[in-house]
């Protein structure tokens, strides 16, 4: 600030020609200063939805792997290894496990290791009566919370439509 109004004596510049050169420097502080906590939450979000999308990819490839385990077995699989899609259980930032089985429906659930991300539900259900083989219909539901536990199972209408539950939506 010295140097600045040594300057401004020896060129000798009023008060308003002072504010003209400070005002543009003193903006540019201003908004450095504002901006450094928007880039370090923005920064964050991504990473998170970078690994979410982790998530999303394996719950589509395992809803995916049932249908097809389905279509050849007539029955869904009771876990991951045995569709044989070369994914693991575990990774990084998720556990996966099929947690239902049975004639009508399959689900898949994604649960974070770290509670700052959401968890996710997938479920593959079969549409037709019971004498074919039938038709599938999937989803998959993101909690629409951050969270360490699984959303609750999606849910098939009268109508055969497939909805996500109660806090969470699908993805």
């Amino acid at each position: 600030m010295i140097v600045l109004a040594a300057y401004l004596r020896k060129r000798r510049l009023d008060k308003q020609a002072f504010l003209s050169l400070i005002t543009p420097v003193l903006a540019a502080v201003i908004f450095f200063i504002f901006s450094i906590p928007y880039y370090a939450y923005d920064s964050q979000r991504q990473s998170r939805r970078a690994d979410e999308s982790e998530a999303m990819t394996y719950m589509g490839a395992i809803n995916r792997g049932q249908q097809a385990f389905r279509l050849e077995n007539d029955t869904f699989a009771e876990s991951i290894d045995q569709l044989d899609l070369g994914l693991r259980s575990q990774t990084e930032d998720y556990e996966y496990e099929i947690t239902i089985s049975d004639d009508d429906m399959t689900a898949v659930t994604a649960v974070p290791k770290n509670g700052s991300r959401s968890s996710f539900v997938g479920a593959v259900f079969v549409v037709g009566d019971g004498n074919e083989i039938g038709t599938t219909r999937s989803i998959a539901c993101k909690s629409d919370q951050p969270s360490q536990s699984a959303p609750s199972l999606p849910s098939m209408t009268e109508g055969g439509q497939i909805q996500c539950a109660s806090g969470s939506s699908e993805n």
